[in-house]
């Protein structure tokens, strides 16, 4: 039963109650809301009613996105940077695992057991996996035109929105049926495999349809794009994403990380991801070594960044190459608070180390010359092994 109808919802958002919560603990209740009073007007729908809470699911979204104040904003940056250096750690913990000849799987198989490993192995696979990955993605892109799915989709999405099926004279399923026929034989020449079309249909795959009877009901623009990427997986990225997760989660080093840090075994060999690190963290040093202008220093700055914003969309791109716009942007907003967090650690190092060096020479004082006198030459010696003096001056 719902908890929540669709009348109460104009009233929780702008309660204080609702305002003093994190922006993403407010965003996670209206879309809880949002669900919660679709379900509360199901048997009253009509055309016009559900082209009407369209517009209302996108009004509130946008209203709860702007109530994050310019302090909300700051933290949520503190929030980036503490995350990204406990991946960093967490990073760096896989790698150590990796490299153990040892490990000890806490799920699965031989779960609690000393199993052997050769170090450095799991590793290496799953650094060619995302390699191999990436170059799947590549060249998917370049050999297979994916606009007309996209289209297909995009008019799916606009039946949606109008509400077009009220008026199919078969009903909803005649409606539903005709409508995703289109998206349906798109595809399948779009994959260039029948097995992996079967798998992907919009209505067989129990994930895809999932989304679908989401998005009738909460009209949420990450549920499409989160639709439209799994339904232009390709047969190529999809065997490729499934390899990732065995190596990451089905390997001995996996489970011995268990579920959730499993992950980072893909992070700590994803080439663009530690490009980036090093690029931001190698500009930030490079911009507080002495004798450099401001101008320069800048602009070392400027390019570490732009190096970790960069390589985060590469590696945005091996792992879903299908991603939205608007995710694109969330993920650059974030490499930029990243980038800006790895720059000002390489220049915190740098500044210590300016620091900690010291001279002995002193500086002379005025007309003061340290070579001046005779100079002699070094002896030299002869064939019989003696010294011969220097010529007299």
């Amino acid at each position: 039963m719902p908890t929540l109808t669709a009348d109460e919802i104009p009233a929780l958002i702008e309660s204080p109650q609702f305002a003093g919560l994190p922006p993403e603990r407010r965003t996670d209740i209206l879309e809880r809301a949002l669900a919660e009073g679709a379900q509360s007007l199901a048997g009253q729908w009509n055309r016009e009613s559900f082209q009407q809470w369209g517009q209302f699911a996108t009004k509130a979204r946008e209203r709860v996105a702007g109530m994050e104040s310019l302090p909300e904003k700051a933290a949520y940056a503190g929030k980036v940077l503490a995350r990204t250096g406990g991946d960093m750690l967490k990073m760096a913990g896989a790698t150590v695992t990796g490299l153990s000849p040892i490990v000890v799987p806490n799920e699965g198989p031989g779960a609690g057991e000393v199993q052997f490993q050769m170090p450095g192995k799991t590793l290496a696979q799953s650094a060619g996996a995302n390699v191999a990955a990436l170059a799947t993605n590549v060249a998917d892109a370049v050999t297979r035109d994916a606009a007309p799915v996209k289209e297909a989709l995009g008019g799916l999405k606009e039946q949606i929105d109008a509400g077009a099926f009220f008026d199919h004279p078969q009903g909803f399923d005649g409606w539903l049926t005709e409508a995703t026929s289109q998206v349906r034989e798109r595809a399948a020449k779009y994959y260039g495999d029948s097995e992996h079309a079967q798998r992907a249909d919009l209505l067989a795959n129990p994930e895809h349809a999932a989304l679908l009877k989401d998005y009738l009901m909460t009209r949420n623009p990450a549920t499409w794009d989160a639709l439209n990427s799994k339904v232009l997986q390709t047969p190529g990225a999809a065997r490729m994403q499934a390899e990732r997760a065995a190596i990451q989660q089905g390997s001995p080093l996996g489970r011995s990380l268990g579920a959730e840090a499993s992950q980072y075994v893909g992070e700590a060999t994803d080439p663009a991801e530690l490009a980036g690190m090093a690029v931001g963290l190698g500009a930030g040093t490079a911009a507080l070594k002495a004798g450099q202008s401001l101008l320069s220093r800048g602009a070392k700055l400027a390019a570490g960044v732009a190096g970790e914003v960069g390589s985060e969309q590469v590696s945005a791109f091996m792992d879903d190459p299908n991603m939205s716009w608007a995710q694109r942007q969330q993920i650059a907003t974030d490499a930029l608070i990243a980038g800006l967090g790895f720059a000002g650690v390489g220049a915190g190092a740098q500044a210590l180390a300016n620091r900690g060096r010291t001279t002995n020479v002193q500086p002379l004082a005025a007309g003061e010359n340290p070579f001046a006198g005779p100079i002699s030459a070094p002896p030299q010696p002869t064939e019989a092994g003696g010294v011969v003096e220097a010529p007299p001056r």
